[in-house]
């Protein structure tokens, strides 16, 4: 599976983010932000990267900035 990250300004956008996929039924998982994608906030969701367009439209409707990386296997 390839997954992708949504990085994050600040950790309550991460949290938002979260509990909004949640109830959309799109699953992801929060975890430390791999140091080698960022230098953020510390925390970003994880997820397949299938759901990346999904992310990122709710990521906009709810008026969070993120940045998202694919990381390839």
């Amino acid at each position: 599976m390839v997954f992708a990250y949504a990085l994050f300004k600040t950790a309550t956008d991460g949290m938002i983010l979260h509990r909004r996929l949640r109830e959309l039924g799109v699953k992801d998982d929060i975890c430390p932000t791999p140091r080698h994608l960022a230098d953020s906030c510390g925390i970003s969701l994880r997820f397949d990267a299938i759901a990346a367009g999904a992310v990122r439209e709710e990521a906009g409707r709810l008026g969070i900035p993120i940045e998202l990386v694919v990381q390839r296997p």
